[in-house]
C-alpha cells in the first residue's frame, strides 16, 4: 500500500457538507493540511488524516456559514433539553488544552484529527 494523496474530489466524498465549495479552494486547504501530515503517519491513517485536517481547517475558517450540513462548529455539547429547546456547549479550561489542541477542539474533525495524531504519536512510548 502506498500513501495517497487526497485530492478536493475525495474530500467532498468523505465530508459532503463541503459538496459547495470549490476545488481550487480546497487544494489549498489540503496543501497546507499536508504540511501538518507527512510520511511519518501510518500509511492506513495518512489519507485519512490529510482529509479531516482539510475540513477542520476549512471549517474554522468559516466555510461552512450559510451552508447545509450536520455539523456544528460551536464545540462539544455538554447538555441538551427538549422541552423549550436548549443546548449547553462545554466550556474549555486553559489547563485542559494547550493552545494548538484548543484550536483544534473547536470542531468535530479537529477532534477527529488530534485522535488520529494521537494514535500516530503518541505521548507515552511502552518499552
Amino acid at each position: 500500500m502506498a500513501y495517497i494523496d487526497p485530492t478536493a474530489a475525495s474530500v467532498k466524498v468523505r465530508y459532503p457538507e463541503f459538496a459547495a465549495i470549490a476545488n481550487t479552494l480546497i487544494d489549498l486547504f489540503i496543501a497546507e493540511a499536508k504540511l501538518w501530515v507527512d510520511t511519518s503517519w501510518l500509511e492506513g491513517d495518512y489519507t485519512i488524516a490529510v482529509q479531516t485536517l482539510t475540513a477542520h481547517m476549512m471549517a474554522a475558517e468559516g466555510l461552512l456559514s450559510g451552508l447545509s450540513g450536520p455539523i456544528a462548529t460551536t464545540g462539544l455539547v455538554q447538555s441538551e433539553r427538549l422541552g423549550d429547546a436548549s443546548i449547553t456547549y462545554a466550556t474549555m479550561h486553559a489547563g485542559d488544552w494547550s493552545v494548538a489542541e484548543s484550536w483544534f477542539a473547536s470542531t468535530p474533525y479537529g477532534l477527529k484529527f488530534l485522535a488520529l495524531r494521537r494514535r500516530n504519536f503518541p505521548a507515552v512510548a511502552w518499552t
